[in-house]
């Protein structure tokens, strides 16, 4: 059942971008909402296994937090590149 569920959230991560992606080019999110799922993905991994994993919470608090890191880096970089390729599809 473990491996099942640690499976099932690791596919939901890597998937969610593009679903995400393919709804704001649709109009049905908002610039912000796609931010937020960018940014949001790895650290919801981190605090997911790290429950799983039975992490103390303090520790899990801190590497959720240094888990943000990665995604606000790249937040810009994956609003600039959605961006170009809703410009080039017009």
């Amino acid at each position: 059942m473990g491996a099942l569920l640690v499976t099932f959230i690791t596919l939901t991560a890597i998937f969610i971008r593009p679903v995400a992606v393919r709804l704001w080019r649709a109009g049905l999110i908002s610039d912000r909402a796609l931010f937020v799922a960018s940014v949001a993905r790895f650290p919801t991994l981190v605090l997911t296994f790290g429950f799983i994993l039975r992490v103390p919470v303090p520790l899990l608090i801190v590497l959720t937090l240094v888990s943000l890191i990665p995604g606000l880096l790249l937040s810009r970089v994956v609003h600039e590149t959605t961006d170009e390729q809703l410009t080039d599809r017009r």
